[in-house]
């Protein structure tokens, strides 16, 4: 008689404890897919930004390295992703303490720096929708690489 209430008991404790167990299996799921595809998008900016080092004005050779990278297709003008975004901006800044900035095609400083002192930087980033699973917060992954040029 024993045994068949442990039974039931052992049934009974089963039930309390898995779904919380699924719950938490689901979640670290979540989160390792989140986190495995934020490192792909850093990386791919990391690959874009790679290019722009030699090519900081070839917009399509910065994106095509990006896509490559994703293993995206790089045809036409349009994104093949559909998802995917990918911005590149340049900045120019005067060295500290004067970090006022103004135009990088042109050179022409805003302060008082001159063109030779300037430094250039290059911002690559990579974005892509998340959809959760369940309990992760995001809805953008989003890779990002801030490069000196100059």
């Amino acid at each position: 008689m024993r045994r068949r209430l442990d039974r039931g008991a052992s049934a009974l404790e089963f039930a309390l404890t898995a779904p919380i167990v699924l719950f938490i299996t689901l979640a670290v799921v979540d989160f390792g897919n989140a986190l495995q595809r934020t490192i792909r998008l850093e990386s791919a900016a990391r690959a874009g930004a790679q290019v722009a080092f030699s090519q900081p004005d070839d917009q399509n050779a910065i994106r095509a390295a990006i896509l490559q990278s994703l293993g995206i297709p790089a045809t036409g003008t349009n994104n093949p992703a559909g998802n995917t975004s990918i911005s590149v901006s340049s900045s120019c800044l005067c060295p500290p303490p004067g970090t006022t900035a103004f135009d990088c095609s042109t050179g022409d400083p805003v302060a008082s720096c001159g063109t030779d002192d300037f430094r250039q930087y290059v911002s690559v980033t990579v974005s892509q929708p998340f959809t959760a699973l369940l309990v992760v917060p995001l809805t953008t992954l989003r890779g990002n690489v801030e490069l000196r040029l100059r």
